[in-house]
């Protein structure tokens, strides 16, 4: 048991280790200057995909699982982060950390439907829409997902909104 406990914190510390930098830096990317923000998102984007990329190649399980619960503990700091800005209405910093988050993991969705949300509340029609098309190329199949979104709702009278809502329900 003593040995167990040990072995957890040693683990507990080294994602402490391997988060505090990216996760300053991210925490960081909404307070900076344009010029700056492209940076910071590079040097967070490069970090998250180094994690990603030690966890898959690792050999050592304990390792591999460290690496993961880092970059999921930093995905989620960008993902929450984003929320509260677009909660705040910072529409421009909520927007980065959305696209960031989708340029982090290329496959999911989610972050495609909080910036399409984002966008919208901006005004940025054709962008929010955009954005849905890629999160429905990345898995988005749910049309309900989008129908019940209220943050969606001005983009209803969109013939291209409407039409992709058409091939989820036909799916």
């Amino acid at each position: 048991l003593k040995e167990a406990l040990k072995r957890e914190q040693h683990q507990i510390r080294e994602q402490e280790s391997l988060t505090e930098t990216i996760s300053t830096q991210m925490a960081h990317l909404g307070d900076t200057s344009v010029s700056d923000q492209l940076g910071l998102r590079e040097s967070v984007r490069e970090g998250m995909n180094q994690l990603q990329e030690e966890a898959k190649r690792s050999k050592n399980e304990e390792k591999r699982l460290v690496r993961l619960r880092a970059f999921h503990q930093l995905w989620a700091q960008g993902i929450e982060t984003g929320q509260a800005e677009l909660e705040a209405r910072h529409l421009a910093r909520a927007e980065n950390y959305f696209q960031l988050m989708a340029e982090v993991v290329p496959n999911e969705w989610w972050p495609l439907l909080l910036s399409a949300e984002t966008e919208t509340a901006m005004g940025n029609r054709k962008q929010a829409i955009k954005d849905l098309r890629e999160g429905m190329r990345r898995g988005l199949k749910n049309a309900e997902v989008i129908e019940k979104d209220e943050s969606l709702q001005p983009l209803r009278s969109e013939p291209e909104f409407q039409k992709m809502l058409g091939e989820l329900t036909a799916k």
